[in-house]
């Protein structure tokens, strides 16, 4: 099962307000992207139905700059939310979407994913995410994403870069987590 991005970025805004941590934008994004990195390597499915681009502060999902302002340092004050228009009585509501029936596979994914990474400044999200194995050429041959100027990468180089940092995890070549 997929999740809006919203959703899975309300998972982090809880996991901040609880341990009283000032989230921005820009590690919101980067925290989403590790988590669906992470969920396509050790679960083999995505955890986030929108789609990645490229982005000023780094790859990330357009709605939820949309949601949260162009002000990337300032810290996120408030859950994402969505409005839908109910038929029957013509009036919008609106709620802060939630990950339902969460399995407990995806749960240890993104509390391992807050644990070693949710402490991080943006600067250093960002390091964690260059320290994570570079894909060589052919995760992209099928896509020719790297043909592309700041094409961002789909599910399959998204999986393939992190299936390959789980590799060189095992095999104790550096520090990359879950």
């Amino acid at each position: 099962m997929t999740y809006s991005a919203k959703a899975v970025a309300n998972w982090f805004i809880d996991r901040a307000v609880r341990q009283q941590s000032d989230l921005t934008l820009p590690r919101l994004q980067k925290l989403i992207f590790m988590a669906h990195g992470w969920s396509l390597a050790l679960l083999d499915r995505p955890l986030v139905r929108d789609g990645f681009q490229d982005l000023e502060d780094g790859v990330g999902i357009p709605s939820l700059t949309c949601e949260f302002g162009r002000k990337s340092g300032q810290p996120i004050r408030r859950k994402a939310v969505e409005s839908c228009f109910d038929r029957h009585t013509r009036t919008v509501r609106s709620y802060e979407p939630a990950i339902d029936q969460m399995s407990p596979e995806l749960q240890a994914v993104l509390e391992n994913v807050w644990r070693s990474y949710g402490h991080l400044s943006n600067l250093e999200l960002a390091q964690a995410l260059l320290a994570v194995p570079e894909p060589d050429d052919s995760v992209f041959a099928s896509s020719g994403a790297r043909a592309q100027v700041h094409a961002p990468p789909g599910t399959a180089e998204i999986n393939r870069h992190f299936a390959l940092a789980d590799t060189a995890a095992v095999a104790g070549q550096g520090h990359v987590a879950p």
